[in-house]
């Protein structure tokens, strides 16, 4: 077939300048950002971009950043150098406020959007005002909610979409070199950031192609390809630079994708319903201690009135498709298919439908588990909707000027500007200034007694590092949001902290994290402090008492500063900042059990101290392999070890499973006088990464699975290739497995919640479900060590506003039986169960099938539910845990000459907080010793919270 361009409209420049499209979209996408929270920046993608850009643009094109996180392997930090850094980086040279740049950078994002979807209206067929409505119902997409003022940078494939679908269209029109070289410059500004988010928005270009070829026929194959390789040659060379950086952090750096939301988290609000409307993203939906996580976004489900405007959006698009005879029509119908049912993705997790089981099956892969933010599909939806409705309003005004030339215009004005009305109406925050969040800002000018304390941080010599604590899910701090912690930006001093999302290397992610672990489930040890930071090559120790502490759960100052100004090792103390009473938001005052229990002498802290910390290792160094320490554990082991001194950092410190297979190295250490420290930690346990508390599960057997797979469960492999004799595992005496489909609550792991409690003869102790979820369908499963005989089992549920009505009992994996749980099933003594006979058995499995209270929406206010104690007859269980073997086990018989200590820690929660309890009531270990040792005991113990 003969291909035939298409031909194009090119207004003359001086009607350009004119245009009062352009006009409209420059007030409506500036002004009100502009006049929004004056002063205030919103925290927006790096906080790095407003403290200091210069900073931010000299270290994002090394992939290693030796300040960060005691050195990392950056995760896309070298997108920053073009376009956002650059951006930044002008208008700071230009003197302008950060305020004002950030503005102009958020409405620039919406002109563009806006305008390159009037442009594409165009290359498609539609004229004047239509083409404009189309732009405003584009840029007006509640998509850009949970980004805006958030995370702007995953906006720009968005606000690329209609300009990279134009080009390709004008490229295989024209079939020249120019609009596939303007295609590959558009590409390159959006692509740096966040690729998966462009995999999504390429996806309407791309289908365009075969809709060109087969369906309007304007091209033919040869055209296509030859377009395609120009397309090819121009665009792929200039993402090199990005692509290199993402290949060598997914290699090289820490798992970030699996340390990040998870599959089901997503899937969790996906609904067709959502995604239709333009929302479906799960950062839409929830809420922190204060405030929703996206203010601006609580109106679109809250308010009828914009739930109804929210859906006559894709009403009207849907009215358009069917009555109008756009010759694009099928196209943009096509797309809206396209991008619904990719941006439904694997919602129902449990039973997704196809797309959405592929992106499942393949999340255990990289490229699998970057697609899991199907959400991000959505900008398809929308630019089908703004595309179809500016077909609607063409087609309604040509058959006005039909049936009635003189009243045409008039209605037809009136018609084009009601749907621009409802597209801005449906977009509240972009008029009100709530897109510049009160919960998520900060000050242009930072507190006086930052910049002092960072100053003077600087001027010290740079050959140690700057250990901050405590660590905080976000940055918040009493005097704004800033999301990222502010000191990296601004000192040129190497830094090291703990944040919400993993930096560094695995051994530095764990080590850091277990010391701040502490501090922030209220069992901290200061002692710790000092060997720890002085092996971290930390010079000074920053506190930050100016938390925002409430929003996150975080350590209180008034309890935590005591701790670190009289911790041992540290040397002097400078404060900064005017002592004053850090009070908590009205919105959570947190009056409660520690802050009753806190004494009113306690003195309130300075906002921020400097603790210095005497001879820390240096930055690069070598040391000697005699004398070495070799700890059995992790980082929790090794600061359990530090806070009873048995850490000398100025020795050379290793653990016994870096060696799991390399032990002929572990025995020469030992022949060296190496000192041996057998520890409890490096724990066989589950990990999530949601919250930077209450990270870690119960400790599993060495040989028992998942009875469902907990899909954030995502453990750091600190020691790869070793075997489970590295770990520390539980041992079930008298069983030979207990498990449960899940235990505690959806956010954070509750190891004092899990399965082994039904058996461990404790009425304190319970397996409980349901924290913030529902409880129908959770089971728990127990594997005996043998057959069993029974006629009867004894069960007892643990008490609180929700509870089991109606229990499952399966034997050895035969049919339910249900069972009806009275008010008996709520004493000590507990519910009998009749068998129905003598019975014998190895396996026993009781399931939750009916509760007082389910299928809610939400369950903040109710309890959980489950089973204080299973009683089986003839059965006893007593829970063991195994310390590592790994270490005793390579060195035999010649570890007795080496000096060796046992460092055993009983886990335990904070007394002061209601909703925890101690995941080790009582400390039960078992180690072997391959000779015989004297030992002298010494150890710290307390008193039962609750007793008398």
């Amino acid at each position: 077939m003969t291909a035939v361009a298409a031909p194009t409209d090119v207004a003359p420049r001086r009607a350009a300048r004119r245009d009062p499209a352009l006009l409209l979209y420059a007030v409506l996408c500036y002004v009100p950002l502009l006049l929004a929270s004056p002063g205030q920046v919103a925290a927006d993608t790096k906080a790095y971009l407003y403290l200091d850009p210069g900073r931010l643009l000299s270290r994002a094109g090394w992939l290693w950043e030796q300040d960060i996180a005691a050195g990392t392997i950056t995760h896309q930090n070298i997108g920053y150098l073009f376009p956002m850094g650059p951006w930044y980086w002008c208008f700071e040279r230009l003197g302008a406020p950060d305020w004002v740049a950030q503005r102009l950078w958020l409405g620039s994002i919406l002109f563009v959007a806006g305008t390159g979807s009037r442009w594409l209206a165009q290359r498609l067929d539609l004229r004047g005002a239509p083409a404009t409505v189309a732009g405003i119902v584009y840029l007006t997409s509640p998509y850009v909610l949970p980004y805006f003022g958030r995370t702007s940078a995953l906006l720009l494939p968005w606000a690329a979409l209609p300009w990279l679908l134009a080009l390709v269209i004008v490229s295989l029109r024209t079939d020249r070199w120019r609009a596939p070289v303007l295609f590959a410059l558009v590409f390159t500004c959006v692509s740096g950031t966040n690729a998966s988010s462009l995999v999504f928005v390429a996806v309407g270009p791309l289908l365009w192609v075969p809709y060109a070829i087969w369906v309007v026929r304007e091209i033919d194959v040869r055209r296509a390809l030859r377009t395609s390789m120009r397309l090819a040659i121009t665009t792929i060379p200039a993402q090199l630079w990005w692509v290199a950086g993402l290949r060598m952090q997914g290699r090289y750096g820490l798992p970030i994708l699996k340390l990040t939301e998870s599959v089901d988290t997503v899937a969790q609000t996906s609904t067709a319903a959502e995604v239709a409307r333009g929302l479906g993203y799960w950062y839409d939906y929830g809420r922190d201690g204060l405030s929703p996580w996206t203010t601006s976004a609580q109106g679109h489900t809250q308010h009828l009135w914009l739930l109804a405007t929210s859906f006559a959006i894709p009403l009207l698009a849907m009215l358009a498709a069917a009555f109008t005879r756009w010759r694009m029509r099928a196209f943009a119908v096509a797309m809206f298919a396209v991008g619904l049912v990719a941006g439904v993705g694997t919602y129902p997790y449990e039973h997704p439908p196809l797309f959405g089981s592929i992106v499942k099956a393949t999340t255990e892969t990289a490229g699998g588990l970057a697609l899991r933010n199907t959400p991000r599909a959505v900008p398809l939806i929308g630019l089908a909707y703004a595309l179809l409705i500016g077909a609607g309003l063409q087609a309604v005004r040509a058959r006005l000027a039909v049936a009635d030339p003189r009243r045409a215009r008039p209605i037809g004005r009136g018609l084009v500007a009601g749907v621009a009305v409802l597209a801005i109406v449906n977009l509240p925050p972009l008029l009100t200034g709530a897109f510049i969040s009160s919960d998520l800002r900060f000050p242009e000018h930072l507190p006086a007694y930052w910049l002092d304390a960072t100053a003077a941080l600087d001027a010290a010599p740079h050959d140690s590092r700057v250990l901050e604590l405590p660590g905080s899910d976000f940055a918040a701090y009493r005097w704004g949001e800033t999301q990222d912690p502010v000191t990296p930006g601004l000192i040129d001093r190497p830094w090291v902290g703990r944040e919400l999302t993993a930096f560094g290397t695995p051994g530095s992610v764990d080590l850091v994290r277990a010391l701040d672990r502490r501090a922030q489930e209220g069992v901290f040890d200061a002692a710790a402090v000092a060997p720890v930071a002085r092996l971290l090559a930390a010079g000074d120790v920053l506190v930050r008492n100016d938390t925002q502490y409430e929003r996150y759960r975080g350590p209180r100052p008034r309890t935590l500063w005591p701790q670190l100004a009289g911790a041992s090792g540290l040397g002097a103390t400078t404060a900064f900042g005017a002592p004053v009473r850090n009070a908590a938001d009205p919105r959570r005052p947190m009056i409660d059990e520690i802050e009753l229990g806190t004494a009113p002498t306690v003195a309130d802290p300075p906002p921020l101290a400097v603790r210095d910390v005497p001879d820390p290792n240096p930055l690069v160094g070598a040391k000697s392999v005699a004398g070495a320490i070799v700890v059995a554990g992790d980082g929790e082991g090794l600061v359990d070890a530090a806070a009873v001194g048995l850490v000398d950092p100025d020795a050379l410190v290793v653990y016994s499973g870096t060696f799991a297979s390399d032990p002929d190295t572990l025995r020469t250490l030992a022949a060296q006088g190496a000192t041996l420290v057998l520890t409890d930690g490096n724990r066989k346990r589950a990990q999530r990464w949601g919250t930077v508390r209450e990270n870690n599960g119960y400790t599993e057997p060495a040989g028992s699975s998942a009875l469902v797979t907990d899909t954030k469960d995502t453990r750091l492999a600190l020691f790869p290739t070793a075997s489970t004799d590295a770990f520390t595992v539980a041992r079930y005496a008298g069983v030979s497995d207990i498990r449960a489909s899940t235990y505690g609550n959806i956010v954070a792991y509750s190891p004092e919640r899990r399965a082994s409690n039904v058996l461990d003869g404790d009425l304190r102790t319970s397996w409980e479900v349901g924290g913030f979820s529902d409880v129908l369908g959770e089971r728990v499963r127990v594997d005996l060590a043998g057959p069993v005989t029974a006629d009867h089992l004894d069960v007892v549920q643990s008490n609180g506003n929700r509870y089991i009505t109606e229990l499952g009992v399966r034997i050895d994996g035969g049919p339910k039986r249900l069972v009806r749980l009275e008010d008996a099933s709520h004493t000590d003594a507990g519910q009998r169960i009749d068998l129905g006979g003598t019975v014998t058995f190895s396996s026993l499995e009781l399931s939750i099938d009916g509760a007082n209270v389910t299928g809610l929406q939400n369950y903040l206010g109710w309890s959980t539910a489950g089973i204080r104690e299973l009683r089986i007859p003839g059965v006893t269980m007593e829970e063991q845990i195994v310390v590592p073997r790994d270490l005793l086990a390579t060195l035999g018989s010649s570890s007795s000459a080496s000096p060796l200590s046992v460092v055993l820690t009983r886990l335990r929660a904070d007394a002061g907080e209601p909703f925890r309890a101690d995941p080790e009531p009582r400390l039960v270990r078992v180690l072997t010793l391959p000779t015989a040792r004297s030992f002298s005991l010494r150890g710290e113990a307390r008193v039962e919270s609750r007793a008398d």
